[in-house]
């Protein structure tokens, strides 16, 4: 779930950011907000992809409990023949799956979870961008090493030689 998480949360922290900001000055307390809404907003959406996913990395438990052991996958794995027939061996599986909890709205059980989610997300969020950006700031600072500007013309270098007696 990292891809589309970092997706979205670097799409909106950019676009917060240069809305908020747009002298680009460093802010932390902007800085900060940017990153947590960021962050909020990519945990919020993402949720369901997180629910599916879980869903799928469970089932090691639904096997062992069954008695099957799957290294290397024996037969009742890949026709799906297990006892009460409750594997889930793939995303639309557990799409299915999942809308069965609640059949009256399909929706809300993709969601569950989501405000922890979000709760734990954003303060992270806000904290890395904090950090990037301070220590973005910190390198470009007057003390640390500055870029050297080899572009200067010859013209520019001569002096004009004087010619002195001896």
């Amino acid at each position: 779930m990292n891809l589309p998480f970092s997706f979205i949360h670097f799409g909106i922290y950019d676009s917060l950011k240069d809305a908020v900001n747009p002298q680009n000055t460093y802010s932390p307390s902007t800085n900060a907000l940017c990153g947590a809404v960021a962050g909020g907003v990519a945990a919020f959406v993402t949720t369901p992809l997180d629910v599916i996913k879980t869903v799928l990395n469970t089932q090691e438990g639904k096997l062992a409990a069954a008695g099957v052991n799957c290294d290397p996958c024996p037969t009742e794995c890949s026709t799906r023949k297990l006892s009460g027939g409750s594997y889930v061996g793939s995303w639309q599986e557990a799409v299915y799956k999942i809308r069965e909890i609640n059949p009256g709205d399909p929706v809300r059980p993709f969601f569950r979870g989501c405000w922890a989610r979000v709760i734990t997300a954003a303060p992270g969020c806000a904290l890395s961008w904090l950090a990037y950006e301070f220590m973005k700031t910190l390198l470009n600072s007057e003390n640390s090493q500055q870029r050297v500007d080899t572009s200067i013309s010859v013209e520019k270098t001569k002096t004009p030689a004087t010619v002195g007696s001896f």
